[in-house]
């Protein structure tokens, strides 16, 4: 399935603000959902996983924004310790993302993806878990 202009434009606003690897992404777009008060209708379905809260669907997503030139992730040792950029299409896009998004939205991933993009792996993980135990359950890193 394609991703949508909504997880797109999720996607963008937290890249533009940081290049995050696929965890920090993943916790940013999931603090935003839990910080806006878990909409049902969010672009992303979080669930329980091995590192906290995840969504599959941001997986296809950034293989979508891929292949359309929006995002690049450099050759790293480790492919999802790498952090995604986005390429100058991906930046002359990422404006519109608060159009899609409304600004609140916006702003508070922007300002997410800048804190998680700061936090070792560790510590990223013990904010999340806090802030969110139910989806600490299925963790193997508490």
């Amino acid at each position: 399935m394609a991703s949508t202009p909504v997880q797109q434009a999720q996607i963008l606003a937290a890249l533009a603000a940081a290049p995050l690897d696929r965890i920090r992404l993943m916790k940013t777009l999931f603090l935003a959902w839990h910080r806006s008060r878990r909409p049902p209708d969010w672009p992303f379905v979080f669930q329980p996983y091995l590192y906290g809260p995840c969504a599959f669907e941001v997986y296809g997503a950034l293989k979508d924004m891929q292949a359309d030139g929006l995002i690049v992730q450099p050759p790293h040792p480790v492919s999802q310790w790498a952090p995604y950029h986005l390429t100058q299409a991906g930046r002359r896009s990422a404006p519109a993302a608060g159009d899609i998004l409304g600004q609140g939205v916006h702003q508070m991933i922007r300002d997410i993806s800048r804190w998680a993009g700061a936090q070792g792996f560790r510590s990223l993980l013990t904010a999340v878990y806090q802030e969110a135990p139910d989806f600490a359950v299925n963790s193997v890193a508490r």
